[in-house]
């Protein structure tokens, strides 16, 4: 989005740093809110569903953590994903997330 193309190491940097955090809590769980983006230039800003962040670090978690440990899920109308570890109440976790991502990002 900077057209300095650091897309790659930025998110191969948050990938490893979760793998670190796993390391060091194997009973974590994962979420986030791939945020919308602000043009000051044309002063647009980016719907909040299905954001272009949220497409390029779903595919990455696609990509990076099998199913074998976490179960992901993804809601395009608020651009969040989870990825809930299966050693614990994925049921639980899940409505838990859900919860706060409504409260948090509450749309219209």
């Amino acid at each position: 989005m900077t057209n300095e193309h650091k897309c790659r190491k930025i998110v191969g940097t948050c990938v490893k740093i979760m793998y670190e955090v796993w390391r060091a809590n194997p009973l974590c769980s994962f979420g986030f809110i791939g945020a919308n983006t602000y043009d000051p230039i044309t002063r647009t800003e980016e719907k909040i569903d299905n954001t272009q962040r949220w497409r390029i670090y779903k595919h990455a978690m696609e990509n990076h953590f099998g199913t074998e440990t976490f179960a992901h899920g993804d809601q395009e109308r608020n651009s969040s994903y989870v990825m809930l570890n299966k050693k614990k109440d994925v049921e639980e976790l899940s409505g838990k997330l859900t919860g706060m991502f409504s409260q948090l990002y509450y749309k219209d």
